[in-house]
């Protein structure tokens, strides 16, 4: 008997990274709780609504930055394009699925909010699979994430996946300053 509702925080049709507003609803119509991951006065904190980078540029800077070489030319699958100039790339022979990539808005701080690019590499490896993004101005890596889930038992330091947010802090639902 509870509904619920999930909504994303856009800026001109692109998503922010993270922010999120999550209420749970009864069927009688009262919220049991809410929590919210939005960024205020976010047209006026984004760096920029155009990106300098290509997103194949984009590839290529996070294939660098993960220490990988194109062996193959990327190519492009699949083109969805939209205000996210979403786009799906070969696998350009680092990867062991296509690579995706689109617009974003990382936050870095309540008052520092970059666009991106959002980048998935699974390399060869298969010992990561990186959710990256990158300064869609510079190719600078702001965050990235390992959806590979990496168990050490019985070893101290085991850790489940990882998130690393390179300038700035993380803001993620539940510490934004002022939210409750």
């Amino acid at each position: 008997g509870v509904t619920h509702i999930y909504l994303q925080q856009t800026h001109q049709g692109i998503r922010v990274y993270n922010a999120y507003v999550n209420t749970n609803v009864t069927s009688d119509g009262q919220v049991l709780n809410l929590t919210s991951g939005f960024l205020p006065r976010l047209g006026e904190i984004v760096n920029t609504t155009e990106p300098t980078l290509s997103a194949a540029q984009a590839v290529n800077a996070a294939a660098d930055y993960l220490g990988l070489t194109l062996t193959e030319a990327l190519t492009i699958q699949e083109n969805a394009g939209g205000t996210e100039r979403s786009v799906i790339f070969s696998t350009g022979g680092i990867s062991l699925e296509p690579i995706p990539a689109k617009l974003i808005y990382q936050p870095l701080s309540l008052n520092n909010v970059r666009l991106a690019w959002d980048i998935e590499i699974y390399p060869l490896h298969a010992q990561n699979y990186w959710s990256l993004r990158l300064d869609a101005q510079t190719g600078e890596v702001l965050s990235q994430h390992d959806y590979v889930v990496h168990e050490n038992f019985g070893l101290e330091g085991g850790h489940g996946h990882s998130e690393v947010v390179h300038e700035g802090s993380a803001l993620t639902p539940g510490n934004i300053p002022g939210e409750n």
